[in-house]
């Protein structure tokens, strides 16, 4: 097989979201919420055929904490033969299931949890970006996440990546988090295909190349098993299925490679790769996320 590293896995084990925030895909594709069953979990995992995991996500589009078993699908990872370097969650911080949230930070095994924010530090804006999310829901939930962190598992990184580039509203984020201990993170927001606010008056010039997430080792599984392209749209092109073919088998597969191809000749008669812009972009959400958990490396 010859392959030895996935630098990233992001796996849905809830598909969708109960969110439709109006920069995601969510925001118009209304995918439905399901849940994969644990027997399935262990199907995929054991077709991941590779030495070494460096990040184990437990989301792509989907809010994770939706699942009844966060915690057996954490064992059920620790348990497999490739070894991980650390497993993150990023959540919606909407859905309110504190035992489950106290027995996550008991495994003591995530890397990193990250609460999803948007807007200018203020109830109005943040709703207003992340209907029907409520702001006391989210701040509740900002509390028992400090709280559970501190109890239980004081090495695993929270924090928050968030959608707010003015100084006033990054100011006023802070005063929420640092009281907590939770480190904030800041960025823009992107012009994502079939999000509510997509922009085509933003659209630039797509190059005529493979995109970084056909180049690299990275894999981006749905709650059905079904492996998708990046973690940019859920819905670019069916690659394979994680229950019933190996990784390898997937990366190699005639779907990817039929892709990458068109990405060499003629990108931009692709739907969804034609208007995205990834790549401009990816690079600034490594530099993101490098900043907020003190990373040398991506992912």
């Amino acid at each position: 097989m010859g392959y030895r590293k996935i630098w990233i896995v992001g796996f849905d084990i809830v598909s969708s979201c109960q969110l439709r925030c109006i920069g995601c895909p969510n925001s118009t594709l209304k995918r439905p919420i399901e849940k994969i069953k644990m027997h399935n979990f262990e199907a995929c995992l054991s077709n991941i055929d590779v030495d070494i995991i460096k990040s184990f996500r437990l989301f792509n589009f989907g809010e994770p904490l939706l699942h009844e078993d966060v915690p057996g699908v954490i064992s059920a990872i620790k348990r497999q033969k490739f070894k991980t370097k650390g497993i993150e969650i990023y959540t919606n911080a909407q859905h309110h299931d504190f035992e489950q949230l106290k027995e996550i930070f008991k495994t003591k095994q995530l890397r990193s949890m990250t609460v999803s924010c948007d807007g200018d530090g203020t109830a109005a804006d943040y709703e207003g970006q992340r209907p029907p999310a409520k702001w006391e829901r989210l701040l509740e939930f900002l509390a028992k996440a400090s709280e559970f962190q501190k109890q239980y598992s004081p090495e695993t990184e929270l924090g928050t990546c968030t959608i707010c580039q003015t100084p006033e509203g990054q100011q006023r984020w802070r005063a929420i988090l640092d009281p907590l201990g939770i480190a904030p993170a800041f960025r823009g927001r992107w012009n994502m295909p079939d999000a509510q606010d997509f922009n085509p008056d933003m659209l630039r010039v797509i190059p005529n190349r493979p995109c970084v997430y056909l180049d690299t080792h990275r894999l981006y599984v749905n709650a059905d098993g079904s492996v998708g392209t990046c973690c940019q749209h859920p819905q670019v092109l069916t690659l394979g299925n994680l229950k019933v073919q190996r990784y390898s088998e997937i990366f190699q597969g005639r779907p990817r490679r039929f892709l990458r191809e068109l990405h060499k000749t003629d990108r931009r008669a692709h739907p969804i790769c034609g208007v995205c812009i990834a790549e401009t972009h990816t690079p600034k959400l490594i530099k993101v996320v490098n900043s907020l958990f003190g990373r040398k490396n991506g992912a």
